[in-house]
């Protein structure tokens, strides 16, 4: 078996940062916990068996080294961009966690995340996870691979560029974190508000009652009540976030 021509080369590494950068900002890896050796190797195979979609590329003309890591730059941009647009939808949804937890009086119990090492509540943490086995369970991380695939059709090796319009689709992406949180935790904060409005009136008539010691864990039930009740809702919502990243993904590259 012989060795890769050059042009196999110059193809396969500018490649092999753009699925890179596509799983590694991507919610594939949100764990840090994942040894990167394991990161590397998958990004590996994952690109070598990508690799016969991309035999018809036209191999830009590299001169030197320069001209090189320019392109593998401009290769790992593009995937990063697409690896972020896919982790704006988990980000709503732990923004979402986030907020019902400060509700339920979760807030003063927080962990580390090991990917961003940061406080994050248990709830919003127990909503990524959530977020996560759906997004396997539906298969929407091939969409990844397919993005990767379909991307060369729109933004051709080395020709990316970022544009006005690729800039303000990001900021509009980045504006439905909120909105996907708020449609999340909307049912949840509802039942606490009116929970915390109910012991109010309730420490206003009966002031010997300690509202305290009671309104902690009734908020605590509620709060996971809601959030039991309200899963389906919540797949089917996930479901038509996830399936619609093939729109976002193409908008993006559209743009570039």
């Amino acid at each position: 078996m012989g060795f890769p021509s050059t042009d196999t080369l110059l193809v396969f590494i500018p490649v092999l940062f753009r699925v890179g950068g596509i799983l590694m900002a991507g919610p594939l890896w949100r764990h840090g916990r994942i040894p990167l050796p394991v990161k590397m190797g998958v990004t590996l195979m994952a690109t070598v068996a990508m690799l016969p979609h991309f035999s018809t590329f036209t191999v830009p003309q590299i001169d030197g080294l320069l001209p090189l890591a320019l392109l593998v730059a401009k290769e790992l941009a593009t995937g990063v961009i697409l690896g972020v647009t896919a982790n704006l939808v988990f980000a709503g949804v732990e923004f979402a966690g986030q907020m019902v937890g400060v509700a339920m009086g979760l807030a003063i119990v927080n962990v580390i995340d090991p990917v961003y090492n940061v406080h994050i509540s248990i709830i919003s943490r127990l909503h990524g996870l959530f977020a996560l086995a759906i997004f396997f369970a539906i298969d929407a991380h091939h969409l990844l691979f397919r993005a990767v695939v379909s991307s060369y059709k729109v933004v051709p090796l080395g020709e990316f560029a970022m544009t006005s319009m690729t800039m303000s689709h990001m900021v509009d992406m980045g504006f439905g974190i909120f909105l996907i949180g708020i449609r999340i935790a909307a049912p949840a904060l509802a039942v606490l508000l009116l929970t915390d409005l109910t012991m109010g009136l309730v420490a206003r008539t009966v002031p010997q009652m300690n509202v305290f010691i009671v309104g902690f864990p009734l908020r605590i039930g509620l709060g996971f009540m809601m959030i039991t009740s309200t899963l389906p809702i919540v797949v089917r919502l996930l479901e038509g976030l996830f399936t619609g990243l093939e729109r976002d993904f193409s908008v993006l590259l559209r743009g570039m």
